[in-house]
Order: structure tokens, then C-alpha cells, then sequence
């Protein structure tokens, strides 16, 4: 709800023109939304240091390259 609220500010509202430039976009909610992606990308990132065990030692991702699918080009027809 909060990116989509921040994001109804990033449309041309004068304009039906969608490349309207920069000049219409106001600076303020540039900033707003990296804000908020910020704030989405540092909590994910803590949450993963105050976890469990396997994070902490950076063993994490070696089971997650052993138990995903890696696509290849015949994925689309076992799906």
C-alpha cells in the first residue's frame, strides 16, 4: 500500500504524454521510493544477520543451490 501510494505520484498528472520528462516528477517522491526500497532491502538483509545459525555462518545458500530447480530450456514443458 505505502509503494503504491508513492508510486501514484511518479504519473504525469498534466500530461498524457508518458515520457514527459523529469521536470514533472517531483524530487520528493524520487526520494520517497528509495526510501522505501531501501528500508525493504536493509530489513531483509537483518532479518537474515539476526536469523538462524545457517546465515550467520554464510552456509545458507549452499543448500539452497542443492535444492532448487535451475531452469532450462524444456522447464515450460514439464510445468
Amino acid at each position: 500500500a505505502e509503494l503504491g501510494f508513492h508510486a501514484l505520484f511518479l504519473v504525469p498528472f498534466l500530461s498524457l504524454n508518458p515520457f514527459a520528462g523529469k521536470n514533472m516528477i517531483p524530487a520528493v517522491s524520487i526520494w520517497a521510493l528509495r526510501w522505501f526500497l531501501f528500508r525493504i532491502m536493509m530489513g531483509a538483509g537483518l532479518i537474515k544477520i539476526k536469523g538462524g545459525r545457517e546465515w550467520k555462518d554464510l552456509t545458507a545458500m549452499y543448500s539452497f543451490y542443492e535444492t532448487q530447480p535451475c531452469p532450462n530450456p524444456f522447464s515450460k514443458h514439464f510445468h
